[in-house]
């Protein structure tokens, strides 16, 4: 369960210096996303989904209001921002397992498994590429349990069986647990979600109907200005 009272994040506007003018990515909102709920929140290029994820995973706290979280919640999936580059594929895996609790072999076994790292796993971070990367920060998401997971645009990773694995694993784990899937594309987030926000202005607005929320996303969007913001 997460729930948003009043919480409000902001971040600084592009071009002007941080302490001046900051740029609303969600104005004070109040919300309860239950436990197994399938949340979709469609979302404008550059409009700061990536904040919102962070926000919502615990990354970052609100500049106003609170967050509240019951049950473990997972940090956006595909995040590899905590991947130090000078450990190896393997030691990173074996530092994360540590830190959540979880057997370092196991999820050793399930990365290699669905990534198919091989004999990566002995190379030093700074050597994969940002596929590999990416690939990776999903393994880890997807191999650890949580009751709910936040996922800003990337919902799998790789290409042909890859993908499809990913996929199968997403649904396996949503069997037992909740999601909030940011996206720009209302197909994607029709897949995996039956509940539905538009975030419009910085509000998140309930949307029945995603082709209808993205007629108001376009209707509202500025190409120059969306280009110049798009730094997610």
């Amino acid at each position: 369960m997460i729930a948003l009272l009043g919480a409000a994040r902001r971040v600084p506007a592009p071009g002007l210096p941080r302490d001046r003018l900051p740029r609303e990515i969600l104005a004070p909102t109040t919300l309860m996303i239950p436990d197994l709920a399938r949340v979709g929140i469609l979302a404008a290029r550059g409009s700061g989904k990536s904040v919102i994820a962070r926000l919502l995973a615990g990354i970052d706290p609100p500049d106003e209001g609170e967050v509240l979280r019951q049950g473990r919640v997972s940090w956006p999936i595909g995040f590899a921002g905590a991947l130090h580059p000078d450990l190896t594929v393997a030691d990173n895996i074996a530092l994360i397992a540590g830190l959540l609790g979880e057997n370092a072999a196991e999820l050793t076994a399930f990365c290699d498994l669905v990534g198919g790292f091989g004999a990566l796993l002995d190379q030093p971070m700074k050597r994969a590429t940002p596929a590999q990367r990416a690939a990776l920060g999903c393994c880890l998401s997807l191999g650890v349990a949580c009751d709910t997971y936040i996922a800003d645009d990337t919902i799998g990773f790789g290409l042909n069986r890859q993908r499809a694995m990913s996929e199968m694993l997403l649904t396996q784990r949503l069997e037992t647990a909740g999601l909030v899937f940011l996206s720009s594309n209302p197909q994607q987030i029709g897949r995996f979600c039956d509940r539905f926000y538009v975030l419009l202005g910085g509000r998140l607005m309930p949307c029945d109907d995603l082709r209808a929320g993205q007629q108001a996303l376009e209707a509202i969007s500025d190409p120059a200005e969306g280009d110049a913001h798009d730094r997610e």
